[in-house]
């Protein structure tokens, strides 16, 4: 395969994915040979209850995809269902002080439903927020948009290449932003560079998964994901233009950058509160001589 001006050896995950669409078909429709009696759908109908106030039917899941002709259960079954542990995803908070120094992480595995919950409970409870008293209303300055977290969690487990067994999505939080990154780079058009002002065309990897997540209202299924993310940052009132989100992709991968919108460098920190409260004079403070400020400068 080709990447830039060289040719090089594809991984196996590049030459399946490569075979599916030769094929017109994807993973999530594949037939897992395992019977629809097997499996309980417990997650998916519960989630799908609390969030359309409406039950799941089991003619429903064909719909969905989840079930073939046969009453056996497709692959995005086992991704938008099963708690089996199939699919996993990690999470870390930096210490600061090093990159690779992560004062708190955390695995987590099973469908893809209770990824998202338990990484967005990881993400919240670890992010700090900031608010502002005016004379008559109270200013919530929040690190992220939770709007923006949510929809870059979706895009991450929706879209991310499943082909490559154990492997996970990465959330690593720092002082400064978060990233997420995920498998399986773009597929279809190049990534544009204003996803504000360019609409990104439909095509995901995981349909029948895209789907499961589109009738329960969790996404878009119309290219708008990316933009959706700008958007929600840029309405934060702590948003700046620096905080626009960062995407980058690669043959085989691809990362989200949310920005600390609440971030302050150290040195920024001293000079506010040097500017603040200032530096003491001998008028102010007739009781201490000058040799003693001399002192202090040397």
């Amino acid at each position: 395969m080709r990447v830039g001006n060289q040719s090089v050896i594809a991984p196996p995950e590049i030459l399946n994915e490569l075979i599916l669409r030769g094929a017109n078909r994807t993973w999530d429709g594949l037939d897992s040979g395992i019977p629809t009696g097997r499996a309980a759908f417990t997650v998916l109908k519960s989630t799908y209850v609390n969030r359309m106030r409406s039950e799941l039917d089991d003619v429903d899941l064909k719909s969905f995809g989840l079930v073939i002709e046969d009453d056996t259960l497709t692959s995005g079954w086992s991704a938008s269902s099963c708690s089996c542990g199939a699919h996993a995803c990690s999470a870390r908070v930096s210490t600061g002080e090093h990159e690779n120094d992560f004062a708190d992480t955390a695995e987590y595995e099973g469908s893809l439903l209770a990824l998202l919950r338990e990484t967005q409970a990881f993400v919240k409870r670890h992010t700090a927020e900031s608010w502002e008293k005016t004379s008559n209303s109270r200013i919530e300055r929040r690190s992220h948009s939770e709007r923006a977290v949510e929809e870059t969690l979706v895009n991450a487990l929706i879209h991310r290449s499943y082909l490559e067994l154990g492997s996970e999505v990465h959330v690593d939080m720092y002082n400064d932003c978060m990233k997420v990154r995920s498998l399986g780079g773009k597929i279809g058009a190049p990534l544009s560079d204003d996803v504000i002002k360019t609409r990104v065309r439909n095509e995901g990897r995981n349909p029948i998964i895209a789907d499961v997540f589109g009738r329960m209202s969790l996404m878009e299924r119309r290219g708008s994901g990316l933009r959706k993310i700008c958007t929600a940052t840029a309405s934060e009132d702590a948003y700046r233009p620096e905080f626009m989100p960062r995407f980058e992709t690669g043959e085989n991968w691809f990362t989200v950058t949310l920005y600390n919108m609440n971030y302050v460098e150290a040195d920024t920190v001293g000079t506010q509160v040097r500017t603040q409260v200032g530096t003491p004079s001998c008028n102010t403070m007739p009781d201490i001589s000058t040799s003693f400020f001399d002192a202090l400068a040397c």
